[in-house]
């Protein structure tokens, strides 16, 4: 029975921005429409960065979208990101205040720092309960992006993150590690924190079982997602082009802020087999199936606090993953509990070059092996079955005490 209580969907990106968290946002929204009043609140689409979009629309949801015209800055640079964050936070706050006595309960899925904050504050002097989701844990995210800076702004910003998570009446964390890391570094108790896995749609995966490449004779690696500063995909091709491997290539399938400095190496060296192309959620399956080996990588230190989304659409195309990253990393984790790769160190060239080498002359069998493996246990965790239950049970139990 549809019930009149209003819920607000806060959201820093939503379709059709083609991003995981973006889908998530869109996913909830509609679940929940089945049975509440829904509002989505949300910028104008600018992510990944370069690429065009036309504007929201809102004809055929089941849900009502309010497109906010706040600042944005799809660019990777501190300022702007932060300046970003601190309109579509102000906005939020507007839109709160003016509507609060409709609003049931709030959900958000929004840029950090400052958007958070403004929205756990506004909600709690309204004594709205409120669900944070968390992608990726500030400040410590931005401190290897930030050098010296970062380490000087990274005490007061625990400080007020501590404060602010505080206020949350429940917390979404991507991984179980980052469920026990905020526990323990904001001094929440463990019960707040439910831990729901970035999801997606498996039936766009067809591919049940792992397969070669057709389209060509020569083992090929592909990195498939965003280009950003946290995938550190320059360091890829530097490394890829460094093993100087006999018929392999090298596919870059994605967009994003570094992407032009990617081309730019790759175009150093025009004897070597790199390629780029974009993906959308929609043609994720048809280019992934393309590769042998799927790679995945991080900047050093962002592991620790990261799930990367694009783990789950490797897993669910039933490819092996080479992932670059922390050690004790989720990621890690992951992939030793699933056997469905290897783990590289951060910024280790040596060790990636070695893998690489030692990859390229793997059996089938073996790389089959993996690539099960890896569907399996996305089937397992990452469907949105699972995730999205868990996020409706929560969402429920406060409306229905409310």
């Amino acid at each position: 029975m549809y019930n009149t209580k209003r819920i607000l969907i806060v959201t820093a990106v939503f379709p059709p921005e083609p991003v995981v968290s973006a889908q998530i946002s869109y996913d909830l929204a509609t679940e929940l429409s089945k049975k509440y009043n829904v509002t989505v609140l949300c910028p104008p689409p600018t992510r990944p960065n370069g690429k065009k979009f036309n504007k929201r629309v809102n004809n055929t949801n089941p849900f009502n979208i309010i497109v906010v015209e706040s600042y944005t800055h799809p660019e990777s640079d501190f300022i702007g990101r932060m300046r970003e964050s601190w309109d579509f936070g102000r906005k939020t706050v507007k839109y709160i205040r003016t509507y609060h006595q409709e609003i049931e309960c709030i959900y958000i899925n929004t840029w950090p720092i400052f958007a958070q904050y403004l929205a756990l504050d506004i909600a709690k002097k309204y004594n709205i309960p409120i669900i944070v989701h968390i992608q990726d844990i500030y400040p410590e995210s931005m401190l290897s992006r930030l050098g010296f800076i970062g380490k000087v702004i990274a005490k007061p910003f625990l400080v007020l993150d501590k404060l602010k998570m505080s206020q949350a009446t429940y917390i979404f964390a991507i991984s179980e590690k980052m469920k026990q890391y905020i526990s323990k570094s904001r001094d929440i108790n463990v019960s707040k924190i439910k831990t729901i896995r970035n999801w997606q749609n498996e039936s766009l995966f067809k591919e049940k079982h792992y397969c070669r490449n057709l389209k060509s004779n020569k083992f090929t690696f592909m990195f498939a997602g965003s280009i950003s500063p946290a995938a550190n995909v320059p360091f890829v091709i530097k490394s890829f082009i460094h093993a100087n491997l006999n018929n392999v290539r090298l596919i870059i399938a994605g967009d994003g802020s570094d992407k032009d400095k990617c081309l730019a190496i790759a175009a150093q060296y025009p004897y070597l087999d790199i390629t780029f192309c974009s993906i959308t959620p929609e043609t994720v399956y048809t280019v992934q199936k393309e590769a042998d080996v799927l790679i995945l990588s991080l900047k050093k230190g962002i592991g620790y606090t990261a799930s990367p989304s694009k783990l789950p659409a490797y897993m669910f195309s039933s490819k092996p993953v080479l992932a670059v990253v922390d050690k004790e990393s989720d990621v890690e984790y992951i992939i030793n509990e699933s056997n469905c790769g290897w783990i590289c160190e951060a910024e280790n060239e040596d060790e990636l070059i070695d893998n690489m080498t030692y990859i390229t002359q793997l059996s089938n069998e073996l790389l089959i092996e993996k690539g099960v493996s890896a569907r399996k246990y996305a089937l397992t965790h990452f469907t949105k079955d699972i995730n999205l239950k868990l996020m409706m049970d929560t969402v429920n139990s406060l409306c229905n005490n409310g």
